[in-house]
């Protein structure tokens, strides 16, 4: 008894175009997860309790470049509007903490995975 299996060649053509891709693939999904956690901190800002008083804690959210698989979004305190959120984000010995970064991010983490997911399904063609 012989069985024939016919489009094997195909399956492996359209794996290897995947391989190739998943970089490219990768980029987008961590890119489009990282935009939409940029624009929910900017958001949330004020939602945490911290004063609205000149409006740039919601302004200086930064996105760096995506680099060896990974991007950062937050705030940084080099040199910008948003050098005390370090402080409101942590506390310090004379302040408690009021944070918004960290909030954010455990409310919103299954949302930025199923993000990831889908643009990894649409560049699969899934």
């Amino acid at each position: 008894m012989n069985i024939q299996i016919d489009g094997l060649s195909q399956i492996a053509d359209k794996l290897r175009k995947m391989a190739e891709n998943a970089p490219e693939i990768e980029k987008k999904a961590v890119e489009a997860a990282g935009d939409y956690l940029k624009d929910k901190i900017s958001d949330n800002a004020y939602k945490t309790g911290l004063v609205r008083r000149t409006g740039k804690a919601a302004t200086s959210v930064i996105k760096t470049e995506y680099k060896n698989g990974k991007l950062e979004v937050g705030y940084s305190n080099q040199g910008n509007a948003a050098f005390y959120m370090f402080f409101h984000e942590f506390g310090t010995s004379k302040m408690k903490a009021t944070p918004v970064v960290r909030p954010v991010f455990i409310r919103e983490k299954v949302n930025l995975i199923n993000i990831m997911a889908d643009e990894m399904k649409k560049g699969m063609g899934l």
